[in-house]
């Protein structure tokens, strides 16, 4: 369940969470940086802090920002061939190194015979490059070495060339879950080597990323920085939600905005999601509630096929999942919860460390559990008529 990404001037109530970011990319180049882990629960914008610290970088003409999405990667093998070819178009673009680029490509289109004659002159980041590639042509090679030769080549790259690379790994957990404990070993192990390369990572799933900062036998125990990202707060959003709509010539009388941060829960996509809705159906000016609640009908039905897709594929694990997520919208009490879903009270504590890992369900106070999306929380509750 993720929203579109967005920049300024919508991109609000982050500047401490994006001056940490830069501070600790400006530390790069003195050796000084921390690799960051960015917290949150899903549709609070940590990918649109990314991206506009990404923007922002535009300005560092020796820093490469490197964006992978690990949503859906497949496998090792296939991360580390996107990993190594972002890394050389981002060199490429930032710099305007079209030699480096020609050469490459000259070097490709040779025999692996000629190019082992020539093997020992190449630039290191080009012998690195090549040796890769044909190694990915290479059914036989190990996943491994494959991976870590990719996580190499940016920091030769940058040695080469005299630049420096922030690498920003979004939703690593979605690939590192599938993965063994030795990916994140040999992760660890080449980039606390590395001078010239920091990583930021980030996730929606909470129990992975916490264990992954502060898990005394992760590989990355004290190692990384965390930076916590959550909803707007709501004084925050009732002013850009005013502001907003005064440069669309709209007011929003105050209920109105008051069913606007409840339905949104305060999280930066549905807030835009919301907004734009009601600047396209809105009848009334002054917005009133009739309004708000029109412009959330509009949006839920879109979102009916993100959560219908979210639910079947929680189902494909253990339709108990399915269950107890939806026993969740109804109540708050484990044993109130367990008996609903129709599972003992002992074994939900089994269940829920996974579906709090996803970013769905989340403690709200001692022996108590809630939905974290209050949209999903709706869609859930009119799909399975648990208005009564």
């Amino acid at each position: 369940m993720y929203g579109k990404p967005v920049a300024k001037p919508y991109f609000v109530d982050r500047e401490n969470e994006f001056g940490v970011l830069l501070a600790e990319i400006g530390n790069l180049k003195d050796g000084t940086c921390m690799n960051l882990a960015v917290l949150g629960p899903r549709r609070v914008g940590k990918t649109s802090l990314i991206k506009n610290v990404i923007l922002e970088l535009e300005s560092e003409e020796k820093v490469i920002p490197v964006f992978i999405d690990c949503l859906s990667m497949p496998s090792i093998r296939r991360f580390s061939s996107v990993f190594v070819e972002n890394a050389k178009k981002g060199y490429v673009e930032k710099t305007n190194d079209g030699a480096y680029l020609t050469k490459l490509n000259e070097y490709l289109k040779k025999s692996a015979s000629e190019i082992l004659l020539k093997f020992s002159q190449l630039d290191i980041s080009i012998a690195s490059y090549i040796s890769i590639k044909l190694s990915m042509e290479d059914p036989k090679a190990e996943e491994a070495i494959l991976f870590e030769n990719a996580l190499n080549y940016p920091e030769e790259l940058a040695k080469s060339k005299d630049v420096y690379f922030v690498v920003f790994l979004d939703e690593f957990a979605e690939l590192a879950e599938k993965e063994r404990d030795e990916f994140l070993k040999l992760l660890r192990t080449v980039i606390q080597q590395q001078t010239r390369v920091m990583y930021i990572f980030s996730s929606s799933a909470m129990t992975y990323m916490n264990d992954m900062v502060y898990h005394n036998k992760s590989p990355f125990y004290r190692q990384l920085k965390p930076v916590f990202i959550g909803p707007i707060p709501e004084d925050c959003a009732r002013n850009f939600i005013k502001e907003r709509f005064s440069l669309a010539s709209y007011s929003i009388g105050e209920k109105a905005l008051d069913a606007m941060l409840q339905k949104s829960n305060c999280l930066p996509d549905y807030l835009q999601r919301l907004g734009d809705a009601l600047l396209d159906t809105a009848k009334n000016n002054p917005i009133n509630e009739t309004d708000v609640f029109l412009a959330y009908e509009e949006i839920f039905v879109t979102l009916d096929p993100t959560f219908s897709l979210v639910f079947a594929r929680l189902g494909e694990n253990s339709k108990i999942y399915s269950d107890i997520v939806i026993s969740t919208a109804r109540f708050a009490k484990p044993s109130l919860i367990a008996r609903d879903a129709g599972i003992p009270p002992g074994s939900l504590y089994y269940y829920m460390p996974y579906l709090i890992n996803l970013g769905l369900i989340k403690k709200i106070e001692p022996g108590q559990y809630c939905l974290t999306d209050p949209i999903f929380k709706d869609w859930i509750i009119r799909k399975f008529q648990l208005e009564n």
